[in-house]
Order: C-alpha cells, then structure tokens, then sequence
C-alpha cells in the first residue's frame, strides 16, 4: 500500500498561497471556492468544493480563496500528470477554437 501525502490549507480573503516547482500536485476544493492562477496559463481556474485542479507546470502558482475555504494539496500519484493536464486542456482550447472557425460563436443545437 502506497502512502498519499497531502496538506490542507485553510484560505482567507486577499491571503494568497503561494506555491513553485510543484508540477503535477493535486489542488482540491474541501469546502468554499478557490481561485487559482498558474504561470502559463491563459485563464484562471474556479474550484468549488470536490474540484480538483493539477497544476500544469514548475512556475508560479498563486491560489485565493474567495471569502474562506480549505484546500487539500497531494503530491502527484502518477508520473506525467502536469502534462497530461496541460495537454488537455491545449486540447480544449484547439477544439473550441475549431468550433468557433467552423461554426462562428453560435451554440451547436443538439
């Protein structure tokens, strides 16, 4: 049996957690919501509680909490993770934008 090690951080208004070199750990939202904002990415992250986010890459990443909650941090389970995460999320956006390019900012009716 393999031991997981995590830690939970409690979060405040306007108190950042500031966090390096941690590609591929596990964030997840215990209770509240979290805004986390990592280097390299276009966009910032929302969790809500049971989200998770791995962090993409070995730059900064700063993590808030909007108005108070708890986040569980895990080291990464498997190796390759962060790059998983990345490239999925690269994924996403070239199929948006595809989408975008072929049908304009339309909704696809379903």
């Amino acid at each position: 049996m393999t031991k997981q090690h995590h830690a939970d951080y409690e979060l405040s208004d306007k108190h950042l957690l500031r966090m390096s070199n941690a590609a591929g750990h596990r964030i997840e939202c215990v209770s509240g919501r979290a805004l986390i904002t990592a280097y390299g990415e276009r966009i910032d992250f929302s969790l809500r509680q049971g989200n998770v986010f791995i962090i993409p890459n070995d730059g900064l990443t700063l993590i808030e909490a909007i108005g108070n909650g708890r986040i569980r941090v895990r080291q990464p389970a498997l190796p390759g993770q962060a790059w998983l995460a990345r490239t999925g999320r690269k994924a996403s956006d070239a199929l948006g934008r595809l989408r975008r390019g072929l049908f304009g900012d339309n909704k696809i009716a379903s």
